[in-house]
């Protein structure tokens, strides 16, 4: 029990100094079409086939994750099959970190760093927007998957956090993976009404 107090202490510390950071950034289905659209418009500037290859696996993973069928509206993924839309954001943000790390690669790592950092806050803005409905929800809210998600916000902000990068432990993928579970743990914390 003290192990969980802990957690979530910590968890609300680093909710309260994100808060501020991870301001609604706009519509994050918008935001990923946004990053796409770059991506697309940069694959036939690539010179190397392996940036080209990358990017436009990159681009596919990203097409995925728009599939209207996986959304709702703009802000949230379907409660079913949603999950889909953090797995394909994970394979686009691996691709575009190998490109980032081949040394023979033609693309400026800020560019590269700018498109990870978007998608991630994106994911950021889905599990916020989650947690919200779930405090929101006039039939209450179920404390221990509430809880959970919010240590798993906490986790992802320690795994990567896109605008204290410094202050975290610089995984990307990581931190969607606990922004899915942060989602999920949000979504089945809503009692029915």
């Amino acid at each position: 029990m003290r192990r969980l107090i802990s957690l979530l202490a910590v968890a609300c510390v680093a909710l309260l100094m994100a808060g501020a950071a991870l301001a609604d950034s706009g519509p994050p289905r918008t935001s990923k079409q946004t990053v796409r659209d770059e991506i697309a418009a940069a694959i036939p500037t690539a010179t190397r086939k392996q940036d080209a290859d990358r990017l436009r696996d990159a681009l596919k993973a990203l097409d995925e994750s728009l599939d209207p069928d996986l959304w709702v509206d703009e802000y949230h993924p379907q409660p079913k099959g949603g999950e889909k839309v953090f797995d394909r954001e994970k394979a686009a943000v691996h691709d575009l970190i190998a490109i980032q790390n081949d040394k023979n690669s033609q693309f400026d790592d800020a560019t590269l760093q700018d498109w990870i950092d978007r998608i991630v806050r994106a994911d950021y803005e889905i599990a916020k927007r989650a947690r919200q409905d779930a405090l929101a929800n006039p039939g209450g809210y179920d404390q221990a998957a509430y809880d959970k998600s919010t240590i798993e916000f906490a986790k992802a902000l320690q795994a990567y956090d896109p605008d204290n990068p410094e202050l975290s432990e610089g995984k990307p993928e990581e931190a969607i993976a606990h922004l899915k579970n942060s989602w999920k743990f949000a979504l089945q914390s809503i009692k029915k009404a």
